[in-house]
């Protein structure tokens, strides 16, 4: 059961980060646009 536990937090960690970095080149993304106009 452990291992199992193990595996679905790093799938948890993993889908955090992933959701991160899309929250960040989003950001970025629309900072880009701004200045561009």
């Amino acid at each position: 059961m452990a291992l199992i536990k193990r595996c679905v937090m790093e799938i948890l960690i993993t889908l955090a980060i992933m959701a991160a970095l899309s929250l960040v080149i989003a950001v970025v993304y629309h900072i880009y646009e701004i200045f561009t106009g």
